[in-house]
């Protein structure tokens, strides 16, 4: 029983092996062609970027929202 199990396991394994892969998908190359240069920044520095890209954005909404609800009160008086 567990020879037979080892052997499918093998079998299987051998199948995945004989599946031609490409080397680099072109979708990707030719879609981000700037990702080689991502490689060259180093961990801190996409943390950073992340990290100001992500507090950015709802800064933006919710001082949009505030500025023009502070508007409508002001216009309301």
């Amino acid at each position: 029983m567990k020879t037979k199990l080892v052997r499918q396991v093998r079998a299987f394994l051998e199948k995945i092996k004989s599946i031609k892969r490409p080397k680099q998908l072109k979708l990707l190359n030719f879609t981000m062609p700037n990702l080689r240069i991502a490689k060259n920044i180093g961990i801190k520095t996409k943390l950073i970027s992340a990290f100001l890209l992500l507090s950015i954005v709802p800064l933006i909404i919710v001082g949009s929202f505030s500025y023009f609800s502070a508007k409508n009160t002001v216009e309301k008086k």
